[in-house]
């Protein structure tokens, strides 16, 4: 049998785009939000569902010897994810910063959301929805995988048939 093997790369990495995309949704959050706001928030939400199907997947194989080339494969995308992911949030925070000292600090999400265009915020939305789209991708073909028992002599962990 094959011994498990750690994959801190992958593993440190997804637990950091899942905080950074936690922290990015509660940075955001305007109850008063129109639809670009949900938009963005339900694509937050859609990726992080994606990472976690991608760690129950890599997990899946943890004790063969498929598991740290999966983990390795996805990690140059979680890393991509995580820049964009990064790049947005700290966009956001810059602008919270620059109103932290004023008398309207506590309504600086509500000026950061009357200041972005419908434009500006689609543009965001795809770049989260780009990330997403990287990891269903990965998560579709690992199942294509698992599916294929000419293929896969190891049964489906985490894919019912």
């Amino acid at each position: 049998m094959h011994k498990p093997t750690q994959s801190p790369p992958f593993i440190s990495t997804s637990r950091s785009l899942l905080h950074l995309i936690d922290k990015l949704a509660q940075t955001i959050d305007n109850h008063d939000g129109g639809e670009g706001y949900q938009d963005l928030t339900h694509e937050l939400q859609s990726l992080r569902r994606a990472l976690l199907s991608i760690e129950k997947a890599v997990k899946g194989y943890e004790d063969t010897p498929l598991h740290h080339s999966l983990a390795a494969a996805i990690h140059p995308q979680l890393e991509k994810c995580f820049a964009s992911l990064k790049r947005v949030y700290d966009t956001v925070d810059a602008y919270r910063k620059s109103y932290a000292s004023t008398v309207i600090s506590r309504f600086w999400r509500r000026v950061w959301w009357s200041a972005q265009t419908e434009g500006e915020l689609a543009a965001l939305t795809t770049e989260l929805s780009a990330c997403r789209i990287l990891l269903d991708i990965f998560l579709r073909a690992l199942n294509s995988f698992v599916a294929s028992p000419h293929l896969n002599p190891i049964p489906s962990l985490f894919f019912p048939s």
